[in-house]
């Protein structure tokens, strides 16, 4: 509750030095009147009161004697001054908030606003409404009838740049609410039509596929292959189209269609796993000054393996390419992504960048590569010899998208408990990872890659394989200083190279930890780098 005025103080000193009846002058005895905060303050109530440490309304109702306070210019019996009313006469008055200085009103010592939206607070002296003080610009004067009336309210944060019934993007139950007629509070608006449900402040069609169903529910939408998320009141909040199939409100993972389930340290284990991740708080790096904040996700178990990619391989020659905007994060900000810190979002595949993806044997080639022209042996090793542009499209092709810089490190650090590795604080050895120890590389393949997910003991927090070692991978950022505060943050001011996470088999054990940082650019191809697709959750 918001002080009454800062003329407040002024006034009630001046009372304990003059307190009312005492020092009459002549003109007192002669009955001349008094200065109306004499007459309305004139009690330590009054100081209160006007110090704002009273409850106004608590005063109204202790000392209307009438009935309640009337509007600018009403009388005591319900008609105008003009249409012959007189004040303390005939009936209960109007109870209202609103009044015009210089107006009748009754009884005294109520407070009222001088109209809606409106900072100067009223009080009522000898029958006419007197300005009592003036709100600050961040607060109005509350009109609505009751306790907190003629007290300076802050401007709620929804209705600061808007207008009074402005539509925000809030329901309450099924209703839109608007901005009230002072801005201090959300009111609701007729109820949406028994067809139509409440959703971000607006009356919209409800989904047959969302009847039942808790808000954030992804179901399969009831035609083409997509997922839906059903929002509050049965409407829809998010449409995910699924390259392949939908199933139980999934995409079903193209890449995995025709694989059987070889991947993991039992070689038995489903090759696009993806594992739930719970949201929260952790710091980034080694620098307590780069806070960040994700939402949960889903994160694929495993490394892309050669035998996904071979799939992809056979899509973009079919002349699958992703559509402009795809593979955005659709489950944050409405389904505008990532923020980029500065009022934007994420951008999305530029269909520009399809010259930049090369499906071709010959992009494969070069010393350790995984790829074979055919399935073979090597189809349970991780991708490698891709760049960003293919780790992009495969993951958009797949039903999911690359991982923030940000949520990449959350994983490895295991979220808060902000460890040094992604199993922890043990000193890294070739139980744990797949790098350069001592000169040699950990694995025995001659690719010097492991199949993926070999290694349990290194498993993160939430039982993620080869975060660190094995392939670094791609992720959606371009390199950049941190972004702080980060709320489920990108960095996608182009730079010379994209950031890319985790350490590789030729690679020593300096990369191998979870804040480790490696730029990279993002036409490389190398056989140290691969990728990890991210998904909503």
């Amino acid at each position: 509750m918001g002080p009454r005025s800062q003329e407040g103080t002024q006034i009630c000193e001046h009372l304990k030095r003059s307190p009312p009846g005492s020092q009459r002058t002549q003109a007192d005895n002669m009955g001349s009147p008094k200065p109306w905060w004499g007459l309305v303050f004139g009690s330590a109530l009054g100081c209160n009161l006007i110090l704002g440490n009273e409850q106004p309304g608590a005063y109204v109702l202790e000392t209307t004697a009438v009935g309640g306070a009337m509007t600018g210019g009403s009388s005591a019996s319900g008609g105008a001054p003009e249409s012959g009313g007189s004040l303390g006469t005939g009936g209960t008055p109007e109870r209202t908030s609103v009044g015009a200085i210089g107006e009748p009103c009754a009884p005294n010592g109520v407070f009222a606003c001088a109209g809606q939206d409106q900072r100067v607070q009223l009080t009522c002296v000898e029958g006419k409404w007197n300005s009592l003080g003036q709100c600050a610009s961040t607060e109005r004067c509350d009109t609505r009838v009751g306790s907190n009336t003629g007290v300076c309210e802050s401007i709620v944060p929804e209705c600061q740049d808007k207008e009074p019934g402005a539509a925000i993007e809030t329901c309450a139950g099924n209703a839109p609410q608007v901005c009230g007629a002072d801005r201090v509070s959300l009111e609701s608006a007729a109820a949406c039509a028994a067809t139509l449900g409440c959703a971000l402040g607006a009356c919209q069609p409800r989904l047959p596929e969302c009847a039942g169903q808790a808000e954030n529910t992804w179901v399969c939408a009831a035609s083409g292959p997509a997922r839906v998320q059903c929002g509050a009141n049965e409407t829809e909040t998010n449409r995910q189209g699924c390259a392949h199939s939908c199933n139980g409100g999934w995409c079903d993972v193209p890449s995995c269609a025709d694989l059987a389930p070889t991947c993991g340290p039992t070689a038995a284990g489903d090759c696009c796993e993806s594992l739930v991740v719970p949201g929260g708080a952790f710091l980034r790096g080694t620098d307590d000054a780069a806070p960040a904040t994700i939402t949960g996700f889903r994160l694929d178990k495993y490394e892309v393996t050669v035998g996904r990619f071979r799939a992809f391989k056979a899509a973009w020659e079919g002349g699958y390419r992703p559509m402009q905007g795809a593979g955005k994060h659709v489950h944050l900000n409405l389904g505008r992504g990532l923020s980029d810190g500065a009022g934007g979002y994420e951008l999305g595949w530029e269909t520009a960048w399809e010259a930049q993806v090369d499906v071709t044997d010959a992009a494969r080639e070069g010393s350790y590569t995984n790829w074979t022209a055919s399935a073979g042996d090597n189809e349970n090793l991780p991708m490698n010899f891709v760049n960003w542009f293919e780790g992009a499209a495969f993951c958009i092709w797949d039903g999911g998208f690359l991982p923030s810089e940000t949520e990449w490190e959350y994983v490895a650090a295991g979220g808060d408990e902000e460890r040094s590795y992604p199993w922890g604080e043990a000193t890294p050895d070739c139980t744990y990872a797949n790098f350069v120890l001592e000169g040699s590389s950990c694995s025995g393949n001659p690719t010097h890659s492991n199949a993926v997910g070999s290694l349990l003991p290194g498993d993160g927090r939430w039982k993620h394989s080869d975060l660190s070692g094995n392939v670094r991978e791609w992720c959606l950022d371009w390199d950049a200083p941190f972004m702080s505060p980060c709320s489920d943050c990108v960095q996608q001011t182009a730079s010379a190279s994209r950031s890319c996470r985790g350490g590789a088999n030729a690679q020593d054990i300096s990369l191998l930890p979870a804040a480790a940082r490696a730029a990279v650019s993002p036409a490389t191809r190398a056989a140290t780098t691969g990728l990890r697709c991210a998904r909503t959750p």
